[in-house]
Order: structure tokens, then C-alpha cells, then sequence
């Protein structure tokens, strides 16, 4: 799989440095969107970010924490990022695969993998870095594992 460095229009906004910002830069690169608008759209979301029907204190205190923590800077909560795109008709496929899987070798791919998002356009990977690949503790380098994905 190619990589190509990406950084979804940041600079551009008139953002400096480098970021958690994974989520914003994910969704721009993949549906063309511009960044300050998917930015101010996901901390709109995470300000105003109403509990579903459960109401248990795990998920109250969740809730309260997407809103004491709004900005996109730091990193998005998965609550947060999967409203942004079920708002837009984009339904999260929960799966366990291979970033070089077959099944991204045509189309366009939001791709989560553990606490990252980055985009997958005909096989190739669209980031801010090399994102590809993994070291754990024990385990040799190897390639990232999706967790879940959406279709653009």
C-alpha cells in the first residue's frame, strides 16, 4: 500500500503545527469538504451533545466529557465523529481487517483503526504521517488492523 502525506486542508484554514486533529482531516480528504467547516460542525457537535435514551451514569458521564472537550484539535470522541457521519448518511461497517485489505483497493475509505482515523482513496493511505503501521509491545512491526470504516 502507497502512502501520501496529507494534511486535509489545515494549512490552508490557517491552522499552525501539528495536531490530534485526525477526524477533521479524515473527513476532508475523503468527501471534499473544507476544514474550518467539518471543524466547526464536529465542536458544534461535541458542545451540544444530547445522551441517547439509556441514560446510564457510564453514558451520562461520557456525554459530559465530549462536552467539557469540545475542540477537534485534540482528538474527537468516536461518539462525536460517528453522529458527524451518520448526519450525512455514512454508516460505520465494524469490521477486522487489514489496512491493505482487498476490499480498499477501489473507492474511497474513512478507516478507523485503535484511536486514529485516516483515509483509504484506490489502496493508497492519505494522512498527516506514515500511519501504516503498528509496533506493540511484544508483536513485530506490522500493519494496522480497521476496526471500523465508512464508504464515501
Amino acid at each position: 500500500m502507497d502512502f501520501v502525506k496529507h494534511d486535509g486542508g489545515r494549512k490552508a484554514a490557517g491552522f499552525k503545527g501539528d495536531t490530534g486533529d485526525c477526524v477533521v482531516r479524515a473527513i476532508v480528504i475523503a468527501t471534499g469538504v473544507k476544514y474550518r467547516e467539518v471543524y466547526d460542525e464536529l465542536f458544534n457537535i461535541a458542545k451540544h451533545f444530547e445522551p441517547c435514551q439509556k441514560r446510564t451514569t457510564k453514558h451520562l458521564k461520557m456525554v459530559e466529557k465530549i462536552r467539557s472537550k469540545p475542540s477537534p484539535r485534540t482528538g474527537v470522541f468516536l461518539l462525536v465523529s460517528d453522529k458527524y457521519l451518520d448526519l450525512r448518511g455514512y454508516r460505520p461497517v465494524k469490521t477486522s481487517c487489514l489496512l491493505d485489505d482487498d476490499l480498499f483497493k477501489k473507492g474511497t475509505y474513512i478507516v478507523y483503526t485503535r484511536m486514529h482515523f485516516s483515509v483509504i482513496k484506490d489502496g493508497v493511505l492519505y494522512d498527516s504521517f506514515d500511519s501504516r503501521m503498528t509496533t506493540g509491545l511484544y508483536a513485530k512491526k506490522c500493519l494496522k488492523t480497521v476496526t471500523r470504516y465508512w464508504s464515501i
